[in-house]
């Protein structure tokens, strides 16, 4: 299973957001293509996904930019990757497609038990998560 580079950045996207909740500001995405070296033009496409999924909220204007459309503990790691990348089902059969063969394949259950296992990962996890985690990384220091 490979992931998207355009999941990985959107992924990124949203913990930067995260990671600014606090100040309620919104966050331009210049500013976030600059601090996470990543290319603006790919990032318009991607934060519209996720807007389109009510995932991220703009306000326009001079101090205008994008926020969280809700708290980072409320948006699964699942509601991210599906506005991104759609199901989760690693063969298409186990993302609710009937298969002529369905009855007869020998491998169906590994199909399903795998994509059950990356579905719960992600839903289980919040970009709260996430977030406690750099916040970790970044607040750790070696002597």
């Amino acid at each position: 299973m490979n992931i998207s580079t355009k999941t990985r950045y959107g992924f990124r996207l949203m913990v930067y957001l995260g990671l600014n909740e606090t100040s309620g500001e919104p966050t331009q995405l210049g500013e976030i293509a600059e601090k996470e070296g990543l290319s603006l033009k790919y990032l318009e496409k991607i934060v519209q996904m996720l807007k389109r999924n009510g995932l991220v909220t703009v306000k326009r204007g001079p101090k205008g930019g994008y926020s969280l459309a809700s708290e980072s503990g409320k948006i699964s790691l699942l509601s991210i990757y599906e506005a991104l990348e759609g199901s989760c089902a690693v063969v298409e059969c186990t993302d609710g497609n009937i298969c002529d063969r369905q009855n007869l394949c020998s491998t169906a259950n590994i199909w399903c038990d795998l994509s059950n296992v990356i579905s719960n990962f992600f839903s289980e996890r919040t970009l709260r998560d996430i977030i406690n985690e750099q916040d970790k990384k970044s607040n750790m220091f070696y002597i």
